[in-house]
């Protein structure tokens, strides 16, 4: 098995809007012990920390920089791993002006479209995945989704737009949200007791701290 590693939630081109919005996902067993942002220079810039849902398999926290002038800023967080080990994540950025949010017709704010990409399901030596597949058309580095009975959230989690940046892969990827067991990482999502279908939310996170979410949508277990 691959072991998975914690990384900073970000767009991949590395633009962010002035005072970002970004996310640290770690596997869980990892402590976050420090985050410091610097700017040109190396100068420390200001930034907030606070947790947000995560997974059985994973842990995530939402950093809020300030970094209000366009140019590079550098995110550095230090993990200690299982033991005593720690582990350094480094991310520069380019801070620059806001792109426009995405509208429907008319002007309103857009909706997230949720897709089903069907089951991955298979077993290997070392580790299995069962899970249902889903994209959602509004592009951010990371998602909530939430588990509702009707308009009550039963529980929620912050998802990476691909799982497969615990294992440092470069270049773009496509919004994948694995729900259930994920091959080498663990369960992201518990179907059990759900039947056969669960209603989901699937919010996405954008950069400059804004959401667009989708309409609830019903989706079938794996």
């Amino acid at each position: 098995c691959a072991a998975p590693s914690p990384f900073i939630a970000a767009p991949d081109d590395g633009v962010v809007p002035p005072n970002p919005v970004l996310y640290l996902l770690a596997p869980t067993g990892m402590t976050l012990e420090r985050v410091r942002v610097e700017g040109r220079d190396q100068a420390p810039l200001g930034i907030a920390r606070t947790a947000a849902a995560g997974t059985e398999s994973w842990q995530v926290t939402r950093l809020r920089v300030t970094a209000a002038k366009p140019g590079k800023i550098t995110i550095v967080a230090i993990f200690r791993s299982w033991g005593e080990r720690t582990i350094e994540v480094r991310r520069e950025l380019t801070v620059a002006r806001p792109s426009k949010r995405p509208l429907a017709s008319g002007g309103a704010p857009a909706k997230a479209t949720v897709v089903d990409y069907g089951v991955s399901q298979y077993a290997w030596t070392c580790s299995h995945e069962n899970v249902r597949k889903l994209g959602v058309d509004v592009p951010a580095p990371a998602y909530r989704v939430e588990l509702l009975a009707g308009d009550a959230v039963l529980r929620e989690a912050v998802f990476p737009h691909s799982s497969d940046r615990f294992y440092s892969r470069d270049g773009d990827l496509p919004v994948v949200l694995p729900l259930g067991h994920v091959n080498c990482l663990g369960r992201s999502f518990d179907w059990r007791g759900l039947g056969d279908e669960a209603h989901l939310r699937v919010t996405a996170l954008l950069p400059d701290g804004g959401e667009i979410a989708s309409e609830v949508v019903r989706v079938p277990a794996p």
